[in-house]
């Protein structure tokens, strides 16, 4: 049975079902599901503000999404053949990979919703980041070479407001990087992913998350698949990343499943 007064923010349909999962609704058009009931802007910023999403963890803690954030600079730090090039991290957190990129020598620019997130990167790192929503911040228009979203668009009521945003600031062929949760990860239910994160409006696939972009005025250059453990330390740190990303690409030549935890994708402003 269709919804009435509901339509798909990625393709503009209206043709949204129900689905058993509580809340998720589904579009039959393109694919797309999405929480159909959004909490009020109290309840977001009430959410975003509790200390799980700011507080320092242990060392060891630390140092792993630290690392987690070096292989992801690492695997983009190709495209940033320009050292002065100017990047926006949309939804910042504390700042590591605008820190690793400035270090690069880029010019560096972050937003972020939550104050006391952003508390790190502008108090400790020293880190040019706007305290707002991307929607609300003045940045300019045609200002950026490069735009990053790490799970981020998944977060947000409507994603095709943010991308029409994106594509306002990115300057001609400039760079948008996105990564979200893989809502067709094997052996995770629709459920699973609903219940892992109330702050999720949105469960992506690849065709979902292209056709936004497509319908947004970008080309996707790229998609790849990964899986984003925080390992502990070092050593496993590294074999454990390599072994699971070799067996995510093997998998998907095999077998057409697309098995990463989280879907990748550079897209160039056209």
């Amino acid at each position: 049975m269709y919804i009435t007064n509901c339509n798909c923010d990625i393709c503009g349909s209206i043709e949204i079902e129900e689905t058993q999962v509580i809340f998720l609704k589904h579009c039959t058009k393109c694919g797309h599901y999405f929480i159909g009931e959004f909490p009020s802007e109290n309840e977001i910023i009430s959410e975003y503000s509790r200390p799980v999403y700011y507080k320092e963890s242990s060392e060891a803690e630390e140092l792993a999404v630290k690392k987690l954030w070096e292989r992801r600079y690492k695997s983009l730090s190709k495209i940033f053949i320009d050292k002065s090039a100017s990047f926006l991290d949309v939804g910042c957190g504390r700042g590591f990979i605008l820190d690793l990129a400035r270090k690069d020598g880029l010019n560096v620019v972050g937003t972020e919703y939550c104050e006391q997130t952003a508390a790190y990167a502008k108090n400790i790192l020293k880190l040019n980041v706007l305290i707002a929503d991307l929607l609300d911040a003045k940045l300019g228009v045609n200002k950026f070479d490069i735009i990053s979203m790490w799970h981020v668009l998944e977060h947000v009521k409507y994603p095709s407001k943010y991308l029409e945003k994106i594509g306002k600031l990115l300057k001609k062929d400039g760079i948008l990087i996105i990564e979200v949760p893989n809502v067709e990860e094997r052996n995770r239910s629709l459920s699973y992913h609903v219940a892992q994160n109330k702050t999720h409006y949105h469960y992506f696939s690849e065709k979902t998350l292209t056709t936004l972009l497509s319908n947004q005025g970008f080309a996707v250059k790229k998609i790849s698949y990964e899986n984003a453990n925080n390992y502990k330390n070092k050593l496993s740190s590294k074999i454990h990343h390599e072994l699971k990303t070799l067996l995510t690409k093997f998998s998907r030549w095999i077998t057409g499943c697309n098995t990463g935890a989280t879907i990748r994708v550079l897209a160039k402003k056209i």
